[in-house]
């Protein structure tokens, strides 16, 4: 792989991380890529892990290539950036990994994704931005969300809550358009109640809810958006449902259309399409 090619680096988002190595002659990870610093912090986030380290070890490097490429860069020392979102056990992280000369780095954990929280979400710099490095030190520098929040403002980050962050990039808001009017028209020559619910349902289920997946984005972005529109329950076990059946790796950046009332099984029928 050439160091200067950005289409060519552009090609494997979205791709699993595997098949990158593959298609691209690229030389598999090594033992030691990840210090024994990195591997506690992660040991920390979450209780799923392995607490040996080399058991650790071995479980991300064997994982990394079941992972989406997010995105990828150069840095500029020349190494080609590549973001990948590496399913765990019971969670999952986010590894910016560096290549260049063929050697491999680990150049920053961006994230980690648990039940509680995604704590990269903190700091929309981080993510969003290109200090990745700068996000990884703060990480594993504090344990409690708190002090992460706290330094990063003392660091010059902008620090925002799910609704802030939901405002300002606009994917969290359930965009809702009403379908055909006369299919859900109320039924005003009749006063029974009953038929009064009724319409209702039928006015709930007459609505469209799009969702725009933007380059970049994680499965984290998509299922709380679902979560917020109801159309899922439980945003933590939905997105394990989606990992075990293989479709965190093959959405692709583009608009995906719901419907209000749709089943958690009619969600994952319309992530197919």
């Amino acid at each position: 792989m050439q160091q200067t090619n950005f289409d060519l680096l552009k090609e494997t988002v979205g791709k699993r991380f595997g098949q990158v190595f593959s298609d691209y002659g690229l030389p598999a990870l090594s033992a030691g890529l990840f210090t024994n610093e990195q591997l506690s912090f992660l040991q920390e986030q979450t209780d799923d892990l392995p607490d040996d380290n080399s058991a650790l070890e071995s479980l991300l490097l064997q994982n990394v290539s079941k992972g989406k490429v997010l995105r990828t860069g150069q840095a500029p020392t020349g190494e080609n950036l590549f973001t990948v979102r590496v399913p765990l056990i019971k969670s999952s992280c986010v590894l910016t990994l560096a290549y260049t000369t063929e050697k491999w780095s680990l150049q920053a954990i961006d994230a980690v994704q648990t039940r509680r929280t995604e704590i990269g979400k903190l700091l929309l710099g981080g993510l969003i931005g290109s200090a990745a490095t700068a996000l990884f030190a703060l990480l594993i520098n504090f344990g409690s969300g708190d002090d992460i929040v706290a330094q990063a403002k003392e660091e010059g980050y902008i620090v925002l809550t799910q609704q802030q962050y939901a405002e300002q990039t606009g994917q969290s808001q359930v965009s809702i358009a009403t379908q055909d009017p006369s299919a859900i028209k109320e039924d005003t020559k009749s006063g029974d109640a009953k038929t009064g619910e009724k319409n209702a349902t039928d006015q709930a289920k007459g609505k469209a809810i799009t969702f725009h997946l933007q380059e970049g984005m994680t499965t984290w972005d998509l299922t709380g958006f679902l979560k917020e529109a109801g159309l899922i329950k439980d945003q933590m076990k939905f997105g394990e449902k989606l990992v075990s059946l293989g479709l965190d790796v093959q959405l692709r950046p583009q608009e995906y259309a719901f419907q209000s009332g749709m089943t958690e099984d009619e969600v994952i029928e319309a992530l197919k399409k």
